[in-house]
Formats: structure tokens, C-alpha cells, sequence
């Protein structure tokens, strides 16, 4: 648990690293991993606290300007819903194949998510029509598009984030398999890599310290989706989060 745990903040570490690039911000890689851990840390303490943290010290070490962190941090959401959406719909399709049978409900939710997030990437039409709203949310909205054309203009940046993200996933399906090792029974890694993608995208809902609540939930609720026991699940994800 312990070492996937690391795996997960040096992952985090080096996507920090690769959306600095994109705007031009050099940061060493001790520099990267001490903020994500510090991130994972404060995060347990207060809700956000972390990122409020890592934008304070990028701000004050490195010139990074608190609303270029702000709308970088939200392309960084959406690359992770995007690939969450492709991820989840490939996995549940290769589940059909080898199994014969998938959760439709499950596969809708990846569906619609990819859809949303590609409609809101190339609609050029909506973007303009929001850029010019008055409203403070559909303003935020139009940033986070203008900082995805940023980090889009460097196609290499774009897939090794994709890929870091997709390698989070599996670094905390792993987290999730052991888990159910230790506790229950195993688990197969394809159902341990849906319910990851669920945890990880929960960490983006900041009601609580972490998503304290929130993330056993997600995670329960989609192992309840795939026929498991969700109480199981609920449990294994508390371990860990108590472990990281």
C-alpha cells in the first residue's frame, strides 16, 4: 500500500511538472513531488487545503499567477473526466467481449461523460456564446476552455498527461485489488479498474477533507453496480485511505 501510495504522489508529481511546462514554468522534480505531497497531506486537513497551498507556493517561488494555477487545474479535471470516459466505456466493451454481459448503467455514465467533455471541447460556437456571458460560472468555464487551448498547442504534453492519468487509475485499482486481497476475496483487475476511476474522480467533489465520505461512496456504489458487495468495498477503500 505504501509504495502504490508513492507511485500515486510521484505520478501526481510529474503532472504538476508536465502543466507547468505548457506555461512555460520550470520546477525541479524535488520541487514537484514535496507539492503533491503536500497537497495529499493538507487535503486531510482541510477541504482543499492543498491545492490552496501548492497555488500559494507556485505563486510565491515560481511567478505563478494564481488564475493561471486556478484555470490549469480546471483543464487538468477535465482531461481526467476525458479520460475517465474513454477508459471506463473501453473497459466495460472489452468486458461485454470476454464476458458476455456489461452494466449498461455504468457504461451510459462513461458515455455521457466523454460526450460532455468532447461537446465542450470542440464546440467553437459555445465557447464564444460563453466568453461573452456575464455569468461568473459560464466565465469560469470559458477559462478553463482557454487553458485547455494552451495545453492542447503541445500535443506531447496532452499524451503524457492522458497517460499519467490513466496510469493513476491503475496504480489505485492495484491499491484497490490488495485491498480486497487482504480483507475478502480477489477481485479482477478489470472491476478494480472501474471502481478506481469512480474514487479518483470523486477527489474532484471538495465537500469534505479529501472527499472524506465521498470517495467511499463512489467507490461502493459502482462495485454495487457490478454485482459486489458495497459494504466490501466501502471498507477496503477506508483502509486505503487510512494507509495514504
Amino acid at each position: 500500500f505504501i509504495v502504490l501510495q508513492f507511485i500515486t504522489v510521484a505520478i501526481n508529481a510529474v503532472m504538476l511538472l508536465a502543466v507547468l511546462h505548457a506555461y512555460g514554468v520550470r520546477v525541479s522534480f524535488q520541487d514537484g513531488l514535496a507539492y503533491s505531497a503536500l497537497n495529499t497531506f493538507l487535503n486531510y486537513i482541510s477541504i482543499k487545503g492543498g491545492v490552496v497551498a501548492k497555488g500559494y507556493f507556485l505563486k510565491k517561488i515560481h511567478r505563478f499567477s494564481y488564475t493561471d494555477f486556478a484555470v490549469s487545474m480546471g483543464a487538468m479535471i477535465l482531461m481526467h473526466f476525458m479520460v475517465a470516459g474513454i477508459t471506463g466505456a473501453g473497459i466495460l466493451i472489452l468486458i461485454y467481449i470476454m464476458r458476455g454481459n456489461a452494466n449498461i448503467n455504468l457504461f451510459l455514465v462513461f458515455g455521457v461523460i466523454t460526450a460532455v467533455v468532447f461537446s465542450f471541447i470542440k464546440l467553437s460556437a459555445l465557447h464564444s456564446r460563453v466568453g461573452r456571458s456575464e455569468n461568473y460560472f459560464l466565465k469560469k468555464l470559458y477559462e478553463i476552455w482557454n487553458s485547455w487551448k494552451i495545453l492542447s498547442k503541445n500535443r506531447t504534453v496532452v499524451y503524457g498527461l492522458s497517460f499519467l492519468i490513466f496510469l493513476n487509475f491503475v496504480v489505485y485499482a492495484f491499491r484497490l485489488k490488495y485491498g480486497f486481497h487482504i480483507f475478502y476475496e480477489d477481485v479482477s483487475f478489470l472491476n478494480c479498474m472501474l471502481i478506481s476511476i469512480l474514487g479518483v474522480l470523486s477527489t474532484f467533489v471538495a465537500l469534505t477533507p479529501a472527499s472524506l465520505g465521498i470517495r467511499e461512496f463512489a467507490v461502493g456504489a459502482g462495485y454495487r453496480l457490478i454485482e459486489g458487495d458495497m459494504l466490501q468495498a466501502v471498507v477496503v477503500t477506508g483502509l486505503d485511505r487510512a494507509v495514504s
